[in-house]
């Protein structure tokens, strides 16, 4: 293992939420490769990784050419090797820390929707009570 390197990858533009990470897990698999590739809250996507350095282009080359592909759009690529060894995982994998971020961020709006609801639900219980004393009303007006 000595001929591979490990590599952090930095990858800018319209590269989340389009399929970008399933595009590189996919690619990396294929390639042989280990690490991880995640989404970062500035926007990027960044991909750990190791593997020979021709592999590691030959990823690189794969994501310039393909991700309009799949309706990404890559602005820029910065590819550095990492000096120190780190422990990555031997099989690439899409981390899902930011879906689960996503799931969480709909779930918090989905909680705030219903809270509005209830709030729209007390304004029609104090409606329905003001609609049972017109009907009242009517019903003594009907009766004279």
């Amino acid at each position: 293992m000595s001929s591979e390197k490990q590599y952090i990858i930095e990858i800018r533009g319209n590269v989340q939420m389009v399929g970008f990470r399933n595009f590189v897990e996919s690619n990396a698999l294929n390639l042989g490769l280990g690490g991880v590739v995640f989404n970062d809250r500035d926007g990027s996507v960044k991909i750990l990784c190791e593997g020979a350095q021709n592999r590691v282009k030959t990823l690189v080359r794969l994501m310039e050419v393909g991700a309009g592909d799949i309706g990404a759009g890559i602005r820029s690529i910065k590819e550095t090797e990492i000096p120190v060894r780190i422990p990555l995982p031997p099989t690439f994998f899409k981390e899902p820390t930011a879906e689960l971020r996503n799931i969480r961020d709909k779930l918090d709006e989905g909680v705030e929707i219903l809270i509005g609801i209830d709030k729209k639900l007390d304004k029609l219980d104090g409606i329905e009570a003001i609609l049972v004393d017109i009907k009242k009303i009517l019903q003594k007006m009907a009766e004279k």
